[in-house]
């Protein structure tokens, strides 16, 4: 099973962060580090994923008790 890997831009338009503030997470060690396959920086699919999905329940106001999204 092969893993799908992101480019910069990839990162970007999935986290919805731009580059300097992708960059300035990693430095902090708040955001996965990339993988250099040659000159290029490339993510791992399911490590981006993990950390929207992590991010987005800790700021989701139904994660802190303030009862489940509404549809509608």
């Amino acid at each position: 099973m092969s893993e799908t890997l992101y480019d910069l831009s990839d990162v970007m338009r999935e986290a919805k962060f731009g580059r300097t503030k992708i960059y300035q997470m990693i430095a902090d060690g708040e955001f996965p580090a990339p993988t250099k396959i040659g000159a290029a920086s490339r993510w791992r699919k399911s490590d981006v994923d993990r950390w929207i999905a992590s991010h987005f329940a800790e700021s989701a106001p139904w994660s802190q008790g303030q009862g489940a999204p509404r549809h509608g």
